[in-house]
Order: C-alpha cells, then structure tokens, then sequence
C-alpha cells in the first residue's frame, strides 16, 4: 500500500495526498514546502510518519519570517528559497548524517 496523507478543508472537502513508493525501497527523507494549497508541510509529515516512523524532513519556504511565528516540529530542517542545488545537497546530506550519528 502507498503512504498517503488525508486532510480536510473547512469546507470538509476531503484532500489525499499519495507517496508512490516501489516494493522493498526504504523512504528515509521527505523536502517538502512548508505552504500547499490543501494542507501544510507539516500535516504531510505527520501523515508521513504515520507509515515511515524514521523519516527525517526538510521544509523548504520563502516565507522565513512567516515560519518563526509558527510552532515547528520538534528538531526541524527549514530551508529557505531560494537555495542551490549544492546547498540542497549539503543540507540533505547533513540531515541523514546526523539522524545516522544519533541511531548509532
């Protein structure tokens, strides 16, 4: 079964949001942007974790100043846009490291 998020807007409008993930293949990082139309970043790390219990996120936004006003989840990865693919890479790689050293 794919990983999937449900949330519902005040309407009640019901939103699925799916993670195709292939047979035998371990998720261990989710990027995602903080602001959705349907939902948060949050609220698809939630639903995330619901099924992946190690994953580890980055929340990539533009609205630095936006997310100082909200409660963060705890020991989280933001990401401010505009950033370079190799800041990406260096933040990514950092992130898995670290989650790494503290299993160890």
């Amino acid at each position: 079964m794919l990983p999937s998020v449900s949330t519902s807007d005040q309407s009640g409008l019901k939103s699925t949001v799916s993670f195709p993930c292939p047979v035998g293949v371990r998720v261990e990082l989710l990027v995602a942007d903080i602001v959705f139309p349907d939902l948060t970043g949050f609220e698809l790390d939630l639903g995330a974790r619901e099924r992946l219990q190690n994953l580890v996120t980055v929340f990539i936004t533009g609205y630095v100043d936006t997310v100082a006003t909200i409660r963060l989840p705890e020991n989280a990865t933001i990401l401010e846009k505009p950033f370079s693919p190799e800041f990406l890479t260096y933040t990514v790689r950092r992130v898995l490291d670290e989650r790494t050293r503290i299993s160890a």
